[in-house]
């Protein structure tokens, strides 16, 4: 009604001011002009003002009252909806004229029923004019004056209350319909599945009711925006159709549509997606069916475009950040995220970075023997297969399993070499380069579970060969995909990372001891013991029969001490790798039984390799009656003139000058009192229990000067 009430105060305004003029300028009648338009308040509702425009009902009488000058009840009134300048002809696109109610009919203004078809959107009609019958037709303007202008609107044939019901139902649609979009499609078929085989109950039956139309995801996108954009639009439609078309039905819709439509349910279903799509799928499929003449070709020119829909696929690296940035919401604990990691990691890791290198690993010699000492140091070691080197520690040629052993009596004192032959396990080799999951494969084969890493070794002028480097076992594997050190019971390991050795049970080296203190002396069988003997009886004068007896000589062999080891490895041997050095005293005879030692003679320094049954430092037992021999002070000690050193595990023989002089002292009271009388007084031969030695007169030698000469010739 406030409309209503400014428009006419414009148009009284407007008439008022023509009225005027004319009658100023002394006019008896003025001419025709429209001045403005403005509904009758008793119009039944059909007509209203909208945006400064009358609008009428379209196709219903509605009474309107015109306002200008010269009108009379000859006046005659017809619109279009061709906007043309005043005064200007207006013949074509007319409606059917009318005239002027003559109740209430004045030169200014009148009333007049009308009736005129709907307009399309922004079509407005205008006004002409005919002064009397027959006149000509004149356009009253209003192209840029809503005074003038007129909008025929349909009726809307639904009452307001079930318009406001299917606006609720269009923004509930809206919503879901939006909300849908975002829920349902951010669930990728493989997240899906997911939730199918590992969800909980009601998530396994929600997630197998969306499946089947998740599947047609083109179909199911394009059916939920084309309901979206339907509900929308029909949702504007009704908002307009009773609100009008003015800043207030702008405002209404896009905050209904923003809040109600697109804020509240994509937050909703952004977290539920899976719950509602479930709870709603019959409303959904319903829609798939409607729009299914437009979304189902689009769907299809989708899918021959953009391909199969794979969903999200993750490689190692975004597998374990992703569990990584989700470690504080999932159920995972540390040690298993730890796992997780370690079997994601280890296929691209090669045997290099985990094994052991060679100079750590814990090695045998093949012409080791193993006798007590040799398999207690293997079982203090821990490990259950021990490569086996000959020569040089990179040129592993065999593999001795712990269990092989199981029927070895340390008093054979057998040799390793043939042990490993009987066996012949073989030695499985790789190159630094093969990664862990390669590596694991061949171990699950049960070839081994431990293997030699190899590389090319191209350096210098000769050709290139193979050169082992360390050894990795399917423990190494294991630890890596666990990320951890594996401790069992042996007494140490070695961290092959950090390069530490760590301990691990305690006691069982003290326990072994136990049974070592009368063992721990080297074994020589008794083949090797007789040979020893007669080596020494006939090939070595100091040693003849004539000096000493088989009978004493048998018993100097077996005193404690007298058959001695020395393990390179054994880091407590380490100063004892000399068995003499030059121009240092050495008061001792050597007889070497296994292994090799390295003699260094001279002013030259000549350098050679020696072996079994060799023997050094005669004189110092017996030394030459002339004593101008530069290597016999006065005082009757021996100084070598060479030096020997231990290359390999070596087993020998070492003979004190003061025990040698107590076993000629014995072989002569033997003679003396017999062998009864000898083997009373020298229980276990106790030798060193005599108070004096007789001098020895008279040695039956070859009179060499040097040393050395004496091994060639004597020994």
């Amino acid at each position: 009604m406030a409309a209503i009430f400014a428009r006419r105060c414009n148009v009284y305004v407007s008439t008022f001011c023509i009225f005027a003029a004319c009658t100023f300028i002394g006019f008896v009648k003025c001419e025709l002009q429209l001045t403005g338009i403005s509904p009758v308040g008793k119009s039944g509702g059909k007509s209203s003002i909208d945006d400064g425009v009358v609008s009428i009902t379209a196709d219903n009488l509605v009474s309107l009252r015109f306002y200008g000058a010269g009108f009379s009840r000859d006046t005659r009134i017809s619109f279009t909806t061709t906007a043309g300048k005043f005064k200007t002809k207006c013949e074509a696109d007319r409606t059917k004229p009318v005239t002027f109610k003559e109740n209430g009919l004045r030169e200014y203004k009148g009333e007049a029923e009308v009736s005129l078809p709907a307009t399309s959107d922004g079509q407005v009609y205008y006004v002409c004019l005919q002064f009397s019958n027959g006149s000509d037709w004149m356009h009253q303007g209003g192209a840029s004056d809503t005074l003038l202008q007129i909008k025929a609107t349909i009726e809307s044939s639904l009452p307001l209350w079930l318009k406001i019901v299917f606006i609720l139902i269009l923004m509930c649609l809206s919503g879901l319909f939006s909300g849908l979009n975002l829920g349902l499609m951010a669930l990728d078929p493989t997240e899906l599945k997911i939730v199918m085989n590992c969800g909980n109950t009601s998530e396994q039956g929600y997630a197998k009711s969306i499946e089947p139309l998740r599947r047609k995801g083109n179909y199911l996108l394009c059916t939920l925006l084309l309901g979206n954009v339907l509900v929308n639009t029909s949702f504007t439609i009704l908002l307009d159709g009773i609100i009008g078309s003015g800043v207030a039905a702008v405002l209404g819709s896009t905050a209904g549509i923003v809040i109600f439509g697109e804020i509240i349910p994509q937050s909703l279903c952004s977290r539920h997606g899976l719950a509602v799509g479930a709870r709603t799928i019959w409303i959904t499929k319903f829609f798939m069916l409607v729009t299914f003449p437009v979304s189902y070709p689009i769907s299809r020119v989708l899918d021959w475009i953009l391909g199969a829909e794979i969903g999200t696929v993750y490689d190692r690296r975004q597998l374990q950040e992703m569990l990584k940035v989700t470690a504080e919401f999932n159920d995972l604990e540390g040690d298993e995220m730890t796992i997780i990691s370690g079997v994601l990691n280890y296929k691209s890791k090669t045997v290099e970075e985990v094994m052991t290198k060679l100079e750590d690993c814990y090695l045998l010699d093949v012409l080791s023997i193993l006798d007590f000492r040799t398999i207690a140091h293997i079982m203090q070691s821990g490990h259950s297969r021990i490569p086996v080197y000959d020569g040089e520690r990179h040129n592993i040629v065999g593999l001795l399993l712990v269990k092989d052993l199981a029927f070895i009596d340390t008093d054979d004192c057998t040799p390793l070499r043939t042990v490993i032959k009987f066996y012949n396990h073989r030695v499985q080799r790789v190159f630094d380069d093969v990664h862990l999951d390669a590596m694991l494969e061949e171990f699950k084969k049960g070839h081994s579970h431990l293997a030699v890493v190899q590389r090319v070794n191209n350096e210098g002028d000769g050709d290139p060969f193979y050169e082992a480097i360390g050894i990795v076992t399917l423990e190494d594997i294991l630890e890596e995909i666990i990320q951890s050190e594996i401790v069992d019971e042996t007494d140490i390991y070695l961290d092959n990372k950090s390069g530490k050795v760590i301990p691990g049970r305690k006691g069982l080296m003290k326990n072994l001891s136990l049974f070592s203190e009368e063992q721990d002396k080297p074994k020589i069988s008794p083949q090797l013991q007789l040979a020893i003997l007669q080596y020494l009886a006939t090939a070595v004068d100091a040693f003849s029969e004539d000096i000493i007896s088989f009978n004493v000589l048998k018993r100097l062999i077996n005193q404690p001490h007298v058959v001695q080891e020395i393990k390179l490895q054994d880091e407590d041997n380490i100063n004892h790798k000399y068995l003499y050095k030059k121009d240092a005293a050495g008061e001792f005879f050597t007889l070497i039984i296994q292994g090799r030692v390295e003699v260094t003679i001279g002013q030259e320094e000549l350098t050679f390799e020696e072996g079994p049954f060799t023997c050094f430092g005669a004189r110092a037992l017996v030394p030459s009656l002339s004593f101008s021999s530069t290597n016999v002070k006065a005082l009757g000690q021996y100084i070598p003139d060479y030096s020997v050193r231990v290359v390999t595990d070596l087993m020998f023989l070492k003979i004190p000058k003061g025990m040698y002089k107590q076993a000629v002292r014995a072989t002569l009271m033997e003679r003396e009192q017999g062998a009864d009388g000898i083997d009373g007084a020298l229980p276990g031969m106790g030798l060193m229990n005599f108070p004096a030695l007789a001098r020895i007169n008279h040695v039956n030698g070859s009179g060499i000067q040097s040393d050395h000469v004496y091994l060639e010739t004597t020994c």
